[in-house]
């Protein structure tokens, strides 16, 4: 979350209760207290919505498998789709009667069926009957799938050798009015990591990343024995103003300091994550080159 900065989050599947208060990590991440999910008293819902602080968002259309909302002038349609090709007809429907206003529109979630046999890879062909009729959905609405950077494919069962079994089921599908009002718009499978199924962003990518990130105190660094000198070096080198100014003079010094310090004994986090983002990368492309290859599943 901290990485792609979204400005909308929607949870998947979550399989518990929502909450009733927002969750601490949203809240530290400037999200609304206000949120949406379709949870019923009678069915745990499995659709979970949350947006920042600012951001006007109001409800359009809620069932069990989507919540559609309104963000400004665009329609966003959050899908968890039913493994029921029959009860996914309901979806079908369900989502075409929004496009009658022709509004920009982007459908993002778990469809539970590929669109074509090369988005599956393992196990035994999709049904024919419940792809054709995504497929229908998909063209008779002028959606078009914008997913194509990342991963090929978003969902694995986690199981090795013979019964390994990858698939796309996760994608965002956009209109012609939503390219034209998000120029540049991209979307993308991130690395699958806890989860069967794989992250989705989309992005913008005319709108340029902020410069001014602020400052982050590193838990890590408490544990350094040359922490406690580094600071007491900092405060304690001669500084002269007047006392409030001198505080915060001396806290901007610190803060300068510490980052040269984090730099020369730890290196930099952010390379380091890189680092290990791009060895996991390799190992899950390798793994959808050759899913049979039991020596690439362990532990993933």
């Amino acid at each position: 979350m901290s990485t792609h900065n979204p400005d909308v989050i929607c949870i998947a599947e979550p399989l518990i209760k929502p909450p009733t208060l927002l969750p601490p990590v949203m809240c530290r991440q400037g999200f609304s207290a206000n949120f949406l999910h379709n949870d019923t008293p009678h069915r745990v819902g499995n659709i979970w919505v949350f947006w920042r602080e600012g951001l006007v968002v109001s409800l359009v259309s809620l069932s069990h498998q989507q919540i559609t909302v309104r963000v400004n002038s665009f329609l966003i349609s959050f899908v968890h789709a039913s493994s029921s090709y029959g009860l996914r007809r309901e979806l079908w429907q369900d989502l075409s009667q929004l496009r009658m206003n022709n509004e920009a529109w982007a459908v993002i979630g778990d469809f539970n069926i590929v669109s074509s046999v090369v988005e599956r890879k393992g196990g035994c062909r999709p049904c024919l009957t419940a792809m054709n009729e995504f497929n229908s959905f998909i063209h008779s609405n002028a959606l078009i799938d914008s997913t194509t950077l990342g991963y090929k494919f978003s969902w694995c069962n986690k199981r090795w050798g013979s019964r390994r079994m990858l698939q796309k089921l996760d994608r965002m599908l956009v209109n012609q009015e939503w390219q034209q009002g998000n120029v540049g718009w991209r979307s993308k499978i991130l690395t699958r990591k806890l989860s069967y199924h794989s992250p989705i962003v989309g992005w913008n990518s005319c709108i340029p990343k902020p410069h001014n990130i602020p400052f982050r105190f590193r838990k890590a660094w408490t544990h350094h024995e040359s922490l406690k000198a580094v600071v007491e070096t900092s405060w304690n080198e001669p500084l002269y103003d007047v006392p409030i100014r001198k505080v915060v003079k001396k806290l901007k010094r610190l803060k300068q300091k510490l980052k040269i310090w984090s730099s020369e004994i730890f290196g930099s986090q952010a390379q380091h994550i890189k680092v290990l983002e791009e060895e996991l990368e390799q190992i899950i492309k390798a793994q959808e080159s050759d899913p049979l290859d039991p020596t690439l599943h362990r532990g993933i």
